[in-house]
């Protein structure tokens, strides 16, 4: 298990989709907050082709001294994510010099505290993408990433592009409306994503749950032990935030240059 010797305080974000505009509000707001390391929850930006938007993010990171660790979600291009991960499937793998991506399962500590990723999730807009230019399988949870992840056992922070069935109320009124406009087969798809994921964090129950992928800001207090942030998209409220590790306190952080 690796560990990370940066600042007790990390940088959350939730999905940036390639937006060049949003990161360069983003990563200097945390600059400002004092993070230098950032734990993205997927829908990055890892497109066919695109390269103008890792070399935005790249230049940004470095002006800022921040390293990014992406946890991929479903919107990005698994293609590349694979070719990357062919020499080592279970070790995080670089995109740029500041930016990482990492594997299914992959856990680490970060100042002490146990940290477990889980990426992929099942696009609810399937029927409407084409393969390989706007929609990868790979995206897709399976079996074999569930085991992988919880044969570690419990993890303090647990990152993830879908939700938990038990999480915000935010995301649970979005999956309640989302059965109206899918076909049988793309729900009992996206169903079965989110009961692997599920699955996964049962097992592990994480003191701090952190996801993306339903652009809907959100927070609970599970119970005595567990919480779950659902986060914000690009140029929404509550894209960002941070954590102190020694803590475990939680703040969205709210620059006022992101809204101007």
């Amino acid at each position: 298990m690796v560990e990370h010797q940066e600042s007790t305080v990390v940088g959350f974000a939730g999905d940036w989709h390639g937006n060049i505009s949003w990161i360069g509000r983003a990563i200097p707001a945390l600059r400002r907050a004092g993070v230098t390391t950032l734990y993205h929850v997927g829908d990055f930006g890892i497109w066919p082709g695109e390269t103008a938007f890792i070399s935005t993010v790249e230049y940004w990171a470095k002006l800022a001294a921040l390293t990014i660790w992406v946890t991929p979600g479903n919107h990005d291009d698994y293609d590349q994510i694979d070719a990357l991960f062919a020499g080592n499937p279970y070790k995080p793998q670089q995109l740029s010099e500041h930016v990482w991506v990492l594997p299914r399962g992959h856990r680490w500590t970060h100042a002490g505290r146990s940290f477990v990723s889980l990426g992929g999730a099942a696009s609810t807009d399937v029927s409407g993408r084409i393969p390989g230019k706007t929609w990868w399988q790979q995206e897709e949870i399976r079996p074999e990433d569930v085991a992988r992840t919880i044969s570690g056992g419990h993890a303090e922070v647990m990152i993830s592009h879908d939700a938990p069935l038990e999480g915000t109320s935010a995301v649970a009124r979005l999956r309640h409306e989302n059965p109206n406009v899918l076909s049988t087969d793309a729900l009992a798809y996206v169903q079965a994503g989110t009961n692997r994921l599920t699955e996964a964090a049962e097992a592990i129950r994480p003191t701090i749950h952190v996801h993306g992928h339903w652009h809907a800001p959100d927070e609970i207090q599970l119970d005595r032990e567990r919480r779950v942030y659902s986060m914000g998209m690009d140029f929404q409220t509550r894209n960002l935030a941070t954590l102190d590790l020694t803590s475990l306190r939680w703040s969205w952080l709210d620059d006022p240059k992101l809204r101007v």
